[in-house]
């Protein structure tokens, strides 16, 4: 039986946001312009090294996130106090706004500021996925098969699609009950026996094959 390896769906949702948001050295917010910026020329569109790729996208992800928030809290800097009553409802109340005005996009007329948008709504799905793996979350790594299927449909990723179409339809209607239930949950290996530190089965053996 034929596990999809998590590492390599990783590494092509990474491949996915560098073509959706290379953009040019010239254009404002992408991530070619940036590279720029912080002189990480090692960095190409192809994300051909994971590491590296995967770094620029995470700072770039953080930068945005952080720009953000201090806007939305009417803060300056990331480091001001922000003075707010010391309650569960108050920081629900508030990951409630940040969710629908900045990870979800909407449309708005000045580019630069979409492109802000639409980049965080896609990379906070990368992040999720990464957070998914490293906390060994089956269920949640699966869903995320079916959600990045129109983004590759997009971006021309037609075998990546074709492949998590037949696993999400071998999951739900091919597969005996307990098959599906151990490749949803038996996707990730930890070898340190630490919380957070799961990594896909893929990448386990990649790393014996070295």
């Amino acid at each position: 039986m034929l596990i999809i390896g998590d590492f390599h769906f990783l590494w092509e949702c990474l491949r996915v946001l560098f073509v959706m948001f290379w953009g040019t050295p010239a254009q404002p917010g992408s991530l070619c312009n940036l590279r720029e910026i912080i002189h990480r020329t090692q960095v190409d569109k192809s994300a051909k090294v994971f590491n590296t790729a995967d770094e620029l996208l995470m700072h770039t992800f953080r930068a945005h996130l952080l720009t953000s928030v201090t806007f939305l809290l009417h803060r300056d800097d990331e480091s001001d106090t922000i003075i707010h009553e010391s309650t569960g409802e108050w920081l629900r109340h508030q990951a409630e706004i940040l969710v629908d005005q900045i990870l979800f996009p909407k449309t708005i007329q000045d580019p630069v500021h979409m492109l802000h948008k639409s980049f965080l709504h896609h990379a906070f799905l990368y992040v999720d996925l990464r957070h998914a793996i490293r906390w060994e979350d089956g269920p949640q790594i699966v869903r995320h098969w079916k959600w990045w299927i129109p983004r590759f449909i997009g971006t021309g990723k037609k075998m990546y699609a074709a492949e998590a179409v037949n696993m999400i339809a071998n999951l739900t209607a091919d597969f005996p009950k307990h098959i599906a239930y151990l490749v949803t949950h038996n996707r990730t290996v930890n070898c340190v026996g630490k919380r957070g530190h799961g990594k896909p089965v893929d990448q386990l053996m990649e790393h014996y094959n070295l």
